[in-house]
């Protein structure tokens, strides 16, 4: 597949004006989101696949109505979607709205200068997305891109794309859901020409759509950036309350393989003092790289090991990668042939690529025989100890082995009809298994790949990163991206995966995502060892320093996770979430600096060889945790490092519920209803602060029965 370049509208037949001959349907659902779908002739004819496989994302647009929302108007061909102030933020181009090619469909738009756009999830590049065109199809990145271009350019497509589209125009915000799992594409406004002397082409630039599969989308509309993205979280599904262990700290390398390294990772953390709650094994854990394996020569007695492990608060975290060997007398093999668990070719026989196992097949997510086998499989592997499982290679990467002959449903539909969804299909199949194997337990899963509603069943990481300093400041729109597009739970490979890291490098990352939502530290078997001991003794007392003040803000980090349960609102956030408080901000600090949550806000130094940055914050008195000064919002300020501490900031009149610090080795130690509870209250603040704090117990599912504990705080102006 060429990612370079997509469809445009010039090759499709749009109705003449006037007329619209397709069968239309606008539906209200009510609380600000609408969906349009349009049925043209081509999705009755689409070769080969009269048995579709299922749809994963689970889309529930029925909840109580908010305040007002704007209005979605569809007369004669004609799409307008107004702002609850009245402002037409999408409107169709006039020389014509949707058109076909054969199966492909297109919709195009009216550009707009003052429009912005965000999202789409795991996406290269700049916060803000204007110029991009851009194909929705995941990847294995190192394998379709090549290393070089992974390190030094921005790849595209990446491994996680999720068809949704933040318009932003001013403070005002519309939510744009593509509600097809294919091969979805879009155009933001780019530059068609091939030089800058050549005339513009002319046609619309802003459109989207897809090669195959339905016309479909929703759209969200609110008050403002925040209203939308609550709403667009409910509508795709909202992560699951998370286990407190998996907020902590996590250690990873390609090259960890058994009981050595775990106790190893175990005696230097406590050593050194550093909190730690995820030791991870990487594919050296298995035994000649077949899945659900431990290698019988490194991982001799792993539930003994991991036993042991669980007592001091070590959770032991393995991979998963779909492929399976095809290895005959290989018993995970044997019973996936026989109960037809496996992908098939156009043959009829089973599809095989060739990565890590060598010639490898790959279960067919799209059906249930294939779910319930890889449910039962995790069901019996986890029983082992392993408290979690790490999704790898989901893209899914097939190797040197061309993916087109990978069928679906068995072997009834295509490759792209089931393609997008390969990772959402196992990682949903993946938490039933540890349910079914737990059910008391909260399921942790991580995974590289997804598509819409992953968020649902496991949290995401960026994928295979660089040791490099531009890595270090991509990871942020990175994330935000994602997390504006349904997934909260993000992070990335602190320190960068390939190549070897600096001191300086690990030090300034490690500061810059010690509060991110998924939080870990990983390398690659042939880079620089990673871990926090392996640097001079001042780096690893500032590394300590960050990683015990994540453990310390744990009751706030994860009463963000409880709040984005209940409201839909994502954990990591822009500044421009918080509205026209952010209205002076330059556009730069939106790449630089983001939210955890309304109250906390992170401007880490992402330069090499420099002590100090330009901060930008919010309207508002913002109260600065390391030097304990306040701080005017709207203006910026140069922020000079200090001995102790990095520029976290707290916003005037809230409430960060935490722990005193230095206050645990694990979250085993920890008890969130002991946390101390400050208020934030600039002198001279003259309004009334009333704030709540939740909690439950941080594991198992009682709290949805017996609630929350919610402890008021109200502290009125002297």
């Amino acid at each position: 597949m060429d990612f370079s370049k997509i469809p445009h509208p010039v090759n499709f037949k749009f109705p003449p004006q006037g007329t619209f001959p397709f069968t239309t349907e606008l539906k209200d659902f009510g609380n600000g989101i609408w969906r349009l779908r349009i049925r043209h002739d081509s999705e009755e004819t689409l070769p080969g696949e009269s048995n579709l496989p299922p749809d994963e994302a689970v889309l529930t647009p029925y909840f109580p109505s908010e305040n007002t929302i704007g209005n979605v108007r569809f007369e004669a061909g004609r799409l307008r979607v107004f702002s609850p102030q009245g402002t037409c933020l999408l409107e169709s181009a006039k020389e014509g709205f949707f058109g076909t090619a054969q199966n492909s469909w297109v919709m195009r738009f009216t550009p707009e200068q003052k429009n912005e756009f965000y999202g789409l999830g795991a996406k290269t590049g700049s916060l803000e997305k204007t110029g991009m065109r851009t194909q929705m199809w995941n990847v294995d990145a190192w394998g379709s891109h090549g290393v070089f271009a992974c390190r030094d350019g921005n790849p595209d497509p990446f491994y996680a794309n999720i068809p949704f589209l933040l318009l932003k125009r001013g403070h005002e915000a519309l939510g744009i859901l593509v509600h097809n799992p294919r091969a979805v594409f879009f155009s933001l406004n780019p530059d068609m020409r091939l030089h800058p002397s050549q005339e513009k082409v002319e046609g619309s630039s802003f459109y989207w759509g897809s090669t195959q599969g339905p016309a479909e989308i929703f759209l969200i509309t609110g008050q403002d950036v925040a209203s939308v993205l609550r709403r667009y979280g409910r509508l795709v599904g909202t992560t699951p309350r998370p286990p407190l262990w998996s907020l902590g700290y996590h250690q990873c390398r390609w090259g960890y393989s058994g009981t050595k390294d775990l106790e190893r990772l175990d005696f230097e953390m406590t050593k050194a003092g550093i909190p730690c709650d995820g030791l991870w094994l990487d594919i050296d854990s298995m035994d000649c790289y077949k899945v659900f394996t431990t290698n019988p020569k490194t991982f001799k007695n792993p539930e003994t090991t991991m036993a042991k492990l669980l007592k001091k608060g070590r959770h032991v975290v393995t991979i998963l990668d779909p492929g399976v060997r095809d290895e005959k007398g290989y018993s995970v093999r044997q019973s996936g042939v026989a109960q037809n668990a496996f992908c098939k070719n156009s043959n009829g026989d089973l599809y095989r690529g060739f990565v890590w196992p060598g010639a490898t097949l790959f279960p067919d997510f799209s059906t249930d025989k294939g779910k319930n086998w890889w449910k039962d499989q995790v069901c019996a592997f986890s029983k082992k100890g392993f408290s979690g499982f790490w999704l790898d290679m989901n893209d899914p990467s097939t190797g040197s082995v061309t993916q087109e002959e990978m069928l679906f449903n068995h072997g009834k539909a295509s490759h792209e009809t089931y393609h997008n969804q390969y990772a959402t299909g196992m990682a949903k199949a993946t938490r039933k298994g540890l349910l079914e194997s737990r059910p008391d337990t909260r399921p942790f899963l991580l995974s590289r790949s997804g598509s819409t509603g992953i968020g649902q069943y496991a949290a995401l990481w960026l994928g295979d990163n660089f040791s490099h300093w531009r890595h270090l400041k991509a990871s942020i729109p990175m994330a935000l991206g994602l997390s504006m597009s349904g997934v909260p739970f993000v992070g990335a490979d602190v320190g960068g995966f390939g190549d070897d890291v600096t001191e300086e490098l690990l030090v300034r990352w490690v500061e810059a995502a010690c509060l991110f939502p998924f939080f870990r530290i990983h390398s690659a078997k042939d880079a620089k060892e990673q871990e926090p001991w392996q640097f001079s003794k001042k780096a690893l007392a500032r590394i300590r320093e960050c990683i015990q003040f994540r453990y310390r803000m744990l009751p706030y980090l994860y009463e963000t996770f409880m709040e984005h349960e209940r409201t839909g609102a994502p954990v990591m956030r822009p500044l421009f979430y918080l509205g026209k408080a952010a209205a002076t901000i330059a556009p730069s600090h939106f790449e630089d600096e983001f939210l955890i949550g309304d109250n906390l806000l992170v401007a880490p130094i992402l330069e090499p060889k420099t002590q100090s940055r330009e901060v930008q914050l919010p309207k508002g008195d913002w109260f600065c945790l390391a030097d304990e000064k306040w701080y005017a919002g709207g203006k910026a300020f140069d922020w000079k490092l200090k001995p102790s501490g990095f520029p976290v900031f707290v916003r005037n009149g809230s409430l960060v519920p935490q722990f005193k610090k230095n206050c645990a080795t694990s979250t085993a130690d920890l008890d969130l209803s002991r946390a101390q509870l400050p208020l934030y209250i600039k002198p001279g603040f003259k309004k009334t602060v009333v704030q709540e704090y939740r909690y439950d117990e941080g594991e198992g599912f009682a709290y949805k029965t017996k609630g929350d504990t919610v402890i008021t705080l109200v502290a009125k102006p002297a």
